[in-house]
Parts: C-alpha cells; structure tokens; sequence
C-alpha cells in the first residue's frame, strides 16, 4: 500500500482493507483518506467483518452524496 495515491482511486472501485494491519512504509495520511472516505456519503460498505472492510467508491470525491 506504500505506492498506493489513494486520490487516483477512480469511482466504482472496491477496496479491500485489513484495518487491523499497518506496515511501515505507508504514509499515515494514505490510512487517513481512507478512513476519510469510509466515512463520506459516496461509499457503500459490502463487507464488515474482524476488522476487515470491502467498501465500494460510489463518488469520486469523498464528501458527494451522488452515486
């Protein structure tokens, strides 16, 4: 995740994310956006569990309400 520009995540993506694993080449505000966009109205979560989250972008900037 290290190389990963999360603001190149184009709309439609699924993004599979284990919340309880960091490493220590991933810039903390890559998680940031992340949990940025987990949180804004353009995401659907698909799957929750143990800490693990599939989340769809439905919007490609984090504050839309438009799928």
């Amino acid at each position: 995740m290290s190389r990963l520009n999360p603001q190149r995540i184009p709309k439609g993506a699924e993004i599979i994310w284990d919340t309880q694993f960091t490493d220590k080449t991933t810039p903390a505000w890559v998680y940031a956006y992340l949990n940025n966009r987990l949180h804004s109205h353009g995401v659907r979560i698909i799957f929750h569990k143990a800490g693990v989250l599939v989340f769809r972008l439905l919007s490609d900037h984090p504050h839309s309400s438009n799928p």
